[in-house]
């Protein structure tokens, strides 16, 4: 463990196709989801996220505001 890691290792995706193949196989326990990918953007990747059953439950944080109504609905949905 590195020193002030509090025991998490980060992965980093490429695409959006990655994140999410990462995000089924990793047993991640939060996503930090930018909206500008190079593939799918973080709203449809996001989507996709939540509409599977193996990912759905992973906190996802949006690193771009760019409409709190819209931002607030496809990342917490829940609130």
């Amino acid at each position: 463990m590195i020193p002030g890691d509090h025991g998490y290792r980060p992965i980093k995706a490429k695409n959006s196709n990655e994140a999410i193949e990462l995000a089924e196989g990793e047993g991640l326990d939060l996503i930090f989801m930018d909206k500008e990918l190079p593939d799918i953007d973080g709203v449809k990747t996001t989507t996709i996220l939540r509409q599977n059953p193996k990912t759905s439950h992973i906190p996802v944080v949006a690193l771009r505001n760019y409409g709190r109504k819209k931002l607030r609905k496809w990342v917490l949905p829940h609130t």
